[in-house]
């Protein structure tokens, strides 16, 4: 139940313009509070992320799939997602971890 919260959040901060996607969140991964990478993205990518991440002290939420992130915000996949404002990204935090634990 939370999981399917957590992605309808997902497409609601999307439509409120506080996801960065694609090259938006590589070029300006500094203004990411908090990252969402498919397990399923290539090594590359989650190599990329998590280096750039550690870095900047964000931290990475794991999605099962590139199709599920991406079917959250309207899109076919979405490898990454990152997300600009702290109380959306906490919020957003709390309701997949709370899918984890049930």
């Amino acid at each position: 139940m939370n999981k399917e919260k957590a992605l309808g959040f997902l497409g609601l901060l999307n439509r409120g313009g506080a996801l960065l996607i694609g090259d938006a969140l590589r070029l300006g991964i500094k203004k990411a509070s908090l990252i969402v990478l498919a397990e399923d993205a290539k090594d590359a990518t989650k190599r990329f992320y998590e280096e750039k991440a550690s870095f900047r002290a964000i931290p990475i939420l794991w999605m099962e799939s590139k199709e599920e992130l991406g079917h959250a915000i309207g899109y076919d996949e979405v490898a990454a997602i990152g997300v600009k404002d702290q109380k959306a990204a906490r919020k957003l935090a709390a309701l997949l971890k709370e899918g984890e634990e049930k």
